[in-house]
């Protein structure tokens, strides 16, 4: 078996015009993930508080929030690229 894979310069090429491409929708969603963290509507009570908090947290701080999954999908597929 090959310790390495040959591409055709076309090949890769297109490898990296795809890579490229989703590089920018994700830049663009994790732009928009800071707009996330903005909850309101869900009024006074300690459970609309704790639920509107709930949402924050998916949205970022965390490991598995969006933002930083959505970092974690830019990292890797620059990775990738490069």
């Amino acid at each position: 078996m090959p310790e390495f894979s040959r591409l055709e310069p076309h090949v890769v090429a297109e490898i990296l015009r795809i890579c490229e491409t989703m590089l920018d929708e994700f830049d663009q969603s994790y732009k928009h993930s800071f707009r996330l963290t903005d909850v309101h509507g869900f009024g006074d009570f300690d459970s609309a508080q704790q639920l509107a908090a709930d949402y924050r947290r998916k949205a970022a701080g965390t490991p598995e929030s969006a933002r930083e999954r959505m970092q974690q999908f830019i990292d890797a597929l620059t990775q990738l690229r490069d």
